[in-house]
């Protein structure tokens, strides 16, 4: 087989770097049949990255509201944001994921680690063991009860995958998990209620979650 006159193309949401609002490469929604189940899952509460015509939650920001400028506190939040511009979303993940919080962390060396580290909250006394075990302190802290983010899985050499996901992921934080997709999920463009043929994307995608993996139904 011969590469000679072959030129290399990326996929225009890999390229693209417009406001939301002018780019429908970003104006695309998760189908019901894929969404579905990560709802009954997680329980979401608002889509902080939506339009009208694509939310699949009640509550929702759109473009004008801007899910970046409000506080996701208290929420169980989804998210599929424009994948032309991700770093802010997930930036803004963690300090919604963390605001409200003043860790210190217990090394192994002390008494009251027996013998595992752990982290705990100044303000409210909520305890992170690194073991996985979390006891939740007293009220006073605020932060998202939970969010999950859907992204695509081709962008792990990126910047912003290495300073706000792999490290974590590295530090194996029990409260942050990165879950890879089955198969590529067909995207609707605005207007579209079936998906159409050789519309598949060139790439698969992951969940981003802060908070615990499944829920207690799950773990029975």
């Amino acid at each position: 087989m011969s590469l000679v006159g072959f030129k290399a193309q990326n996929h225009p949401q890999q390229t693209r770097f417009r406001a939301a609002a002018k780019d429908e490469i970003d104006d695309r929604a998760t189908p019901l049949d894929v969404f579905g189940p990560f709802h009954e899952r997680f329980g979401f509460t608002v889509d902080v990255a939506a339009a009208g015509h694509n939310t699949k939650l009640e509550r929702f920001y759109d473009l004008e509201t801007s899910g970046l400028a409000q506080s996701w506190a208290g929420e169980r939040v989804w998210c599929n944001p424009p994948y032309s511009n991700i770093r802010p979303w997930v930036e803004k993940a963690w300090q919604e994921w963390d605001q409200g919080h003043s860790w210190l962390d217990v090394p192994e060396g002390s008494l009251r680690t027996r013998g595992t580290p752990f982290r705990f909250c100044k303000g409210c006394d909520r305890e992170e063991w690194q073991n996985g075990i979390v006891r939740e302190g007293i009220a006073g802290c605020h932060n998202a009860q939970q969010i999950v983010m859907l992204l695509p899985a081709n962008r792990t050499e990126q910047k912003w995958w290495q300073e706000l996901v792999e490290i974590p992921l590295r530090a194996k934080r029990h409260d942050f998990h990165c879950e890879f997709l089955p198969g590529r999920i067909r995207f609707l463009r605005k207007g579209q209620s079936e998906i159409g043929p050789n519309e598949r994307p060139p790439f698969g995608c992951c969940l981003l979650i802060w908070g615990a993996p499944s829920t207690d139904k799950e773990q029975q």
